[in-house]
């Protein structure tokens, strides 16, 4: 790569960490046309102390799809901070695989904050749309589990509509007797 395409590059995600949204938005659309040429780069930016360019560059990872990032997305699972730890498990639902998968179900079995877990919930129901069928068991143990928080359950139960109505069945004549009323009446809706 040229050292000017670097720099732009480079710039451009400077750009992120901008307070004014047209800029952010326009440093994104280059960045997403750029596409793999940029991935090397906004990996880069993960490593640094700037977490609004952090939080911003998780996302274009994910509309980017480079293989090369979801280990770096799998990293930020690990992160002090939890609103970028939810931002890394929302966009690794756009890297379908067995790793991925992995490091989700690994989240949920430490998480403490309810976003991250849910953020979580909701990227392995992706993951399982994608074809990794793995990716259903956590999902399943959360709906069944009457001491998961509300939000959590909410979130695995839009799992439901994507199982064949057999399987389905099931889950939902057992959820008609959960103690949890917002969880009777999402489960209500799905049937």
């Amino acid at each position: 790569m040229s050292r000017s395409r670097a720099n732009e590059l480079s710039e451009l995600i400077h750009r992120l960490g901008s307070r004014t949204r047209s800029t952010v938005d326009a440093a994104r659309a280059r960045l997403a046309i750029a596409g793999p040429r940029a991935v090397e780069h906004l990996v880069e930016a993960l490593e640094g102390d700037n977490d609004r360019i952090r939080a911003r560059v998780m996302p274009l990872l994910a509309l980017i799809q480079d293989s090369r990032g979801r280990g770096p997305l799998v990293a930020m699972l690990l992160d002090r901070k939890s609103r970028l730890r939810e931002i890394a498990a929302r966009s690794l639902g756009r890297f379908p695989s067995a790793a991925t998968v992995v490091a989700l179900d690994r989240l949920l079995q430490k998480e403490r904050s309810e976003k991250v877990k849910i953020a979580a919930v909701q990227a392995l129901v992706e993951q399982y749309e994608a074809g990794q069928d793995q990716a259903i068991c956590k999902v399943l143990d959360i709906i069944t589990d009457d001491v998961a928080a509300t939000g959590v359950r909410l979130a695995a139960l839009t799992l439901l509509p994507r199982l064949r109505p057999s399987a389905r069945r099931g889950i939902l004549e057992r959820l008609q007797q959960d103690p949890n009323a917002e969880v009777r009446l999402a489960a209500a809706k799905v049937e």
